[in-house]
């Protein structure tokens, strides 16, 4: 120490030499550990001297070539080409891993299996059969069923099917994917209605695809199967089918 109680700088620099030619701190060290190190990224090397701290050696794993400008040669362990062309880039890996390809293929289940709520391929319905018909009255819609439906892009169809009495006349039969209850759209509807307008032959049943409708949806919303029809004589009820799936 200085007399002044200071440390003396080149008692210490003296005792941290090498063999007395290794010299730890240079003319730009600000006390006896540098402040700045001779760079952030640098560090000092045994012959005091500072240089950068590069990596060096190969390198391993998906990796190719040698630090510190290694190639990636594989992606989770799939090799993938320094040139371009078609390759297989996993997404995600272990059972059932998802590959994406430049041809933007996506590989589908190869089971009975469903896709789980929220993913794309999402799969809910509803059907009704002649033991849970609706009555209907004459030119008054009704719904059949509905689906209700979480927010997102959905693909909506269905059918309708009229189950009239004996003896009843029918001149006109409507259905559709509306999204107000008992409420036909406007014709086109989307592509989700249908009607005919003719003489049926009384006491025979009815059925016909409604069309294919789709939904953007920013909240949940329920969607309904409507029926309608212009009758007489006796009575009449519906039944159907409606399906929605999960575009993406």
């Amino acid at each position: 120490m200085n007399p002044d109680g200071t440390p003396d700088r080149e008692f210490y620099r003296q005792i941290l030499k090498l063999n007395g030619n290794a010299q730890v701190f240079t003319s730009v060290a600000g006390g006896i550990v540098p402040a700045s190190g001779g760079g952030t990224t640098n560090y000092l090397r045994a012959d005091g001297t500072w240089t950068d701290a590069a990596l060096g050696g190969g390198a391993g794993g998906d990796l190719g070539a040698t630090y510190p400008n290694p190639t990636v040669l594989k992606v989770h362990g799939i090799t993938y080409p320094g040139t371009a062309g078609p390759a297989t880039v996993p997404v995600s890996t272990g059972s059932g891993a998802v590959n994406y390809t430049p041809t933007s293929q996506l590989p589908g289940t190869i089971t009975n299996d469903s896709a789980t709520t929220g993913n794309i391929g999402e799969y809910i319905s509803s059907g009704v059969g002649v033991g849970g018909a609706v009555p209907l009255s004459t030119g008054m819609a009704a719904d059949v069923t509905s689906l209700a439906l979480s927010a997102g892009d959905w693909t909506v169809a269905g059918n309708v099917v009229f189950y009239p009495g004996v003896t009843t006349a029918i001149t006109e039969l409507d259905g559709a994917i509306s999204g107000t209850s008992a409420t036909l759209p406007t014709s086109p509807g989307a592509g989700g209605y249908a009607r005919f307008v003719l003489s049926f032959t009384a006491g025979q049943s009815a059925a016909f695809p409604v069309g294919q409708i789709r939904l953007s949806l920013a909240a949940p919303a329920s969607v309904f199967l409507v029926a309608q029809a212009a009758f007489s004589l006796s009575t009449l009820a519906a039944g159907g089918f409606i399906g929605a799936r999960r575009a993406r």
